[in-house]
């Protein structure tokens, strides 16, 4: 049989790029907050892994990475609606990206159950909001909406959401402790944004909302769906990593705790069960 060939004449080449970016940034930064947030609970304290941990804090609590990190996810759900306005079926694309989205809280829940780590469970992260958004949009699809209004409906969530984050928390710290709350009231309130809580939490109000005005980009500047920058698609490791943006969410967190459980016991760093 000969090699199956890829049909990649739908695709944008920019969007690919751009996307794939996004996810190695994120994987990075994901990287370093194992360093901070798991692995103390894995391994005793060393100095052989010092350094590694303080570098780890101060990119952590650094003005540059909470703007590259903003920056990275609002541009990432931006082209996810830009991607949205291509799609055949959302619903079915949203239902399928919510079915993982619910294991991968399965998931969460029981590691960070045995690490005794209940705080960093995630309830809502990205996959729960682009899920639900991509559900809401295929629904507004079915009955033939204006993309104006997915431009209103996102505009509106973003400024709901600045609200709940500064006006409703009066400016404080509105993260929330598992164990200080009813889950049932808890999550509803991550849901919408009145309240964060576990290690990936991006709600709807007003990320999902940053989805919505992707949705009327994409209609608005790619209503041919072709590249605007480059005459056909090019195809290399940015632009595969950026068609496989779930795949590699997903294997990039199951890879980075074993990789530096490695790192570490190369170290010479002990385990806490064995301490």
């Amino acid at each position: 049989m000969g090699k199956k060939t890829i049909d990649l004449t739908n695709r944008v080449t920019e969007l690919d790029v751009i996307r794939g970016l996004c996810i190695l940034g994120m994987a990075v930064d994901h990287a370093f907050a194992m360093v901070v947030f798991m692995l103390p609970s894995i391994f005793q304290n060393s100095t052989s892994t010092y350094n590694i941990y303080t570098f780890g804090i101060e990119y952590w609590n650094s003005t540059f990475r909470m703007i590259i990190h903003m920056l990275g996810l609002s541009l990432f759900l931006l082209l996810t609606g830009v991607c949205c306005s291509f799609s055949r079926s959302n619903i079915k694309r949203g239902a399928r990206l919510f079915a993982v989205s619910i294991a991968f809280t399965l998931v969460t829940v029981v590691f960070m159950n045995i690490i005794d780590e209940k705080d960093n469970m995630v309830f809502f992260g990205v996959l729960h909001c682009i899920a639900v958004s991509l559900l809401i949009i295929g629904l507004l699809e079915k009955i033939k909406t204006n993309k104006w209004i997915y431009l209103a409906i996102g505009i509106v969530m973003v400024a709901v959401g600045i609200i709940f984050v500064n006006v409703v928390n009066e400016f404080g710290d509105n993260t929330v402790s598992v164990s200080s709350e009813s889950l049932w009231t808890l999550i509803p309130k991550c849901v919408i944004g009145l309240a964060y809580t576990g290690a990936d939490c991006e709600p709807l109000f007003p990320y999902g909302g940053i989805i919505f005005i992707g949705v009327f980009l994409g209609k608005m500047i790619y209503k041919d769906k072709k590249s605007l920058i480059f005459k056909k698609y090019h195809n290399n490791f940015l632009t595969f990593v950026g068609r496989h943006t779930l795949i590699f969410y997903l294997v990039h967190l199951l890879v980075i705790v074993p990789i530096w459980v490695v790192v570490y016991l190369i170290l010479g760093a002990k385990l806490t069960i064995f301490g």
